[in-house]
């Protein structure tokens, strides 16, 4: 096997631990591993038990073993992120972390971090999942609940920042686009981690400099009337 999964697997810290572990969650971790080489080189419609089998040298059924459907894969990325975003907030100062006017880049930059050094320890295909729309009805509804239980970090950090929790979900929803384009771009090589680390930061910071602005724009004739009249 090679391409990512290769680079994962012979890397200090990529999250993949075979030791203590018995040959079948061994076995799981391997398919899941191959399901993320899936997601960042082929895409997330290529993401198949029929592949996952081909690439790991198993059979389907065996695949099937462990994930029941395709949404069971989903979901086990989703978690092995989450698990380690958790990790990551555990010990965290959540006053430390609310975005004030005028203070975008320093929250951008510090959610783009915690983005990238996830992706640097299980790799990137869950940062794509998170940020691709209508995988399926039923991991929306997973999605869903994941990000009002395990997201609460990142919600908590713009709730002075937004006017409501869905402009807050729309944020960071965001966010998470920006940040798997460059974290894509540089997994394959087409630009340094650094530099895609820099662009995703800034980009993100003007995402919300650019919505505050937006939302304290100064009140027009014309949108005073139509205030008027709502009223």
């Amino acid at each position: 096997m090679n391409g990512i999964l290769q680079a994962q697997r012979n890397k200090p810290g990529s999250g993949l631990n075979y030791h203590n572990i018995d040959a079948a969650e061994m076995r799981r971790r391997q398919l899941l591993q191959t399901a993320c080489q899936i997601v960042e080189e082929e895409g997330v419609e290529a993401l198949k038990p029929a592949r996952i089998g081909e690439l790991s040298g198993c059979a389907r059924t065996l695949v099937y073993r462990y994930f029941p459907d395709r949404d069971a894969i989903l979901k086990a990325i989703a978690e092995s992120f989450y698990a380690q975003l958790d990790e990551k907030f555990a010990h965290a100062d959540s006053t430390a972390l609310q975005v004030v006017q005028g203070q975008e880049t320093a929250w951008a930059q510090q959610f783009v971090d915690v983005i990238f050094s996830i992706a640097d320890e299980i790799g990137a295909a869950a940062v794509i999942l998170r940020a691709t729309p209508a995988i399926g009805e039923d991991y929306g509804d997973f999605l869903n609940e994941i990000y009002s239980r395990r997201e609460q970090c990142f919600v908590y950090s713009l709730r002075e920042y937004c006017a409501s929790p869905a402009e807050i979900r729309m944020l960071i929803d965001s966010a998470y686009i920006l940040s798997a384009v460059t974290l894509s771009a540089a997994r394959r090589g087409d630009i340094s981690p650094a530099r895609a680390r820099a662009m995703a930061a800034g980009t993100v910071a003007s995402l919300l400099v650019n919505w505050r602005r937006d939302h304290t724009a100064p009140a027009t004739g014309s949108n005073v009337k139509e205030f008027a009249r709502s009223g």
